[in-house]
């Protein structure tokens, strides 16, 4: 879970006027880490499902005696 807290125990989501470039662009980062750490999660969910669908429809067609 993202901390909603900076290194200097500041809240995100507030104005960023009073920190330094090197902040911002910290803060930024720590963002973008987050956001690729959610996106891998999702493409990994994704393979996961497409997987069972394949497995399944694969189980259902052996199980299924041919129609006549």
């Amino acid at each position: 879970m993202l901390d909603p807290h900076d290194e200097h125990g500041r809240p995100f989501g507030r104005s960023t006027r009073h920190l330094s470039m090197a902040e911002r662009f910290s803060q930024l980062r720590h963002l973008f880490e987050a956001l690729e750490g959610m996106v891998r999660m999702m493409d990994q969910a994704d393979r996961s499902a497409k997987a069972l669908l394949r497995h399944y429809r694969r189980k259902k067609e052996q199980d299924t005696p041919p129609k006549r």
